[in-house]
């Protein structure tokens, strides 16, 4: 499932590493549509508010989106939209802190790390792609 959802990436894993087996299931499981959200350690790297935004960011229900607006204000800082902005193109656990929910105001895509295409395949397998405007569903 991996492999064909994202033939771009290299794939490797130890047969006796259970925590990569339980992430490769979980993703594989999220990716089928048989998973919502991950249950994994994560040793989060990064400054305190970068952490502070990813748990914010980890917080988004499955199928909605917020605004880089509404995740500075979530974190109490409102003005700090770039801010969040910079954490998202720094978060290296794509699937697992789901910042393809994050998205510009107005409904507008914003980035995703260079991929704007897969950003939109994960909102629309989670439901939040407006398929007649093509773009994705803002929070209500």
């Amino acid at each position: 499932m991996l492999r064909s959802s994202f033939p771009e990436c290299s794939w490797r894993l130890a047969d006796d590493d259970a925590l990569l087996a339980e992430a490769r299931q979980q993703i594989e499981d999220y990716l089928a549509g048989s998973r919502q959200d991950f249950s994994l350690p994560l040793d989060l790297r990064g400054t305190p508010y970068q952490r502070l935004i990813w748990r914010e960011v980890s917080s988004i229900p499955y199928g909605q989106t917020r605004s880089y607006q509404k995740v500075a204000e979530m974190t109490g800082r409102p003005r700090a939209m770039r801010a969040v902005g910079n954490a998202m193109g720094e978060n290296r656990l794509g699937l697992v802190i789901p910042c393809h929910r994050v998205i510009a105001s107005g409904g507008r895509l914003g980035g995703y790390g260079g991929n704007t295409g897969l950003k939109i395949r994960l909102l629309k397998l989670e439901g939040a792609w407006d398929h007649e405007l093509s773009k994705p569903i803002p929070a209500k």
